[in-house]
């Protein structure tokens, strides 16, 4: 069995207006939930929950098969949130008042609690000299892999228990500072992430999994000088580059700099076309600039990403919006 270091993803969602619905019956919300292994979501939660002070009705549908309708939306701002179970939480503000447009259509990319990345054909699979050299006690590793089953279960305090145990046995044990690293960031701990991080990372400084996982944990905290210098470090270094590439153009896209986002990801999809995250932030680049030829080819190429007829079906609707 080849086991890799989890990697954390930073979600990804796009939406794309529709038009206004009647304020006196609500407006409507749908969308479909995607994964990042090019599947539609068999069965999800979502969580509709008003953004106020006061005390709310939160509502909660259940749905299969991928898509998901929510009617009767009569408040102008809402907290949605989609849940899976084996995937990472997804959260979206909707605010259908003044100036902000409504967002009527989202596709929800949701990754699961402990990504072990996909290898592109055209790169190499590549482990660090380090962790393939430690001698890691047997009682160390079988502590490990119970946290590893936890971590993919989304039974993440568990997870953590068990990566204790192993770093209490084996403390420079590479694998379970990254993959608690990667739990931190998930729980909105970045800091108590970046300090088992940097832990691995005096342990193997070349470690390129360890290396996207600070980046990760330094967006989170919005230190994107620091994340980028950790990325630039990963570009000069790794021989896989579409997930660095992306996450320069998440910085990119977070600091309104669309065109360089735009032209960063195009180079993370040469690298790799199956990037969904990528195809999806490059809708939404499109519809903010109100580009709708840049929205469909990116649809487009985001369905033939998928290879899925229910996706497919989601796209062939939203290129008809587009053309009108």
């Amino acid at each position: 069995m080849k086991l890799t270091t989890a990697v954390l993803f930073l979600c990804t969602i796009f939406c794309v207006e529709l038009g206004a619905a009647d304020q006196e019956t609500g407006r409507r919300l749908r969308g479909v939930v995607i994964a990042s292994d090019g599947t539609v979501v068999p069965s999800f939660t979502v969580i509709i929950r008003p953004s106020t002070n006061k005390p709310e009705l939160v509502r909660r549908k259940r749905f299969k098969d991928g898509e998901f309708v929510i009617d009767g939306l009569t408040r102008d701002k809402y907290q949605i949130q989609v849940a899976s179970p084996m995937y990472i939480t997804m959260q979206l503000d909707v605010d259908f008042s003044g100036e902000t447009k409504p967002r009527d259509y989202c596709i929800f990319l949701l990754h699961k609690f402990r990504n072990e990345p996909r290898v592109p054909e055209a790169q190499a699979y590549t482990v660090s000299l380090k962790v393939l050299q430690q001698k890691v006690p047997d009682a160390a590793r079988d502590a490990y892999m119970r946290g590893v089953d936890f971590h993919r279960e989304g039974r993440l305090g568990e997870a953590i228990m068990a990566y204790g145990e192993a770093l209490r046995l084996f403390p420079q044990y590479i694998q379970a500072l990254s993959d608690v690293g990667t739990i931190y960031t998930l729980f909105n701990r970045p800091d108590s992430a970046l300090s088992f991080l940097r832990r691995a990372q005096q342990v193997d400084k070349e470690n390129s999994v360890v290396r996207l996982n600070i980046a990760a944990a330094l967006i989170t905290k919005h230190e994107y000088d620091a994340a980028m210098k950790v990325l630039q470090e990963s570009l000069r270094s790794d021989t896989q580059k579409s997930l660095p590439l992306y996450y320069v153009a998440r910085i990119q896209y977070s600091e309104k700099k669309r065109d360089d986002a735009e032209r960063t990801l195009r180079q993370a999809l040469e690298q790799d076309p199956r990037l969904l995250d990528a195809w999806v932030l490059l809708v939404n680049i499109a519809i903010e600039r109100n580009d709708p030829a840049g929205a469909r080819e990116a649809l487009i190429r985001l369905r033939e990403a998928m290879n899925d007829r229910m996706f497919s079906r989601f796209v062939d609707e939203q290129l008809a919006v587009l053309a009108n």
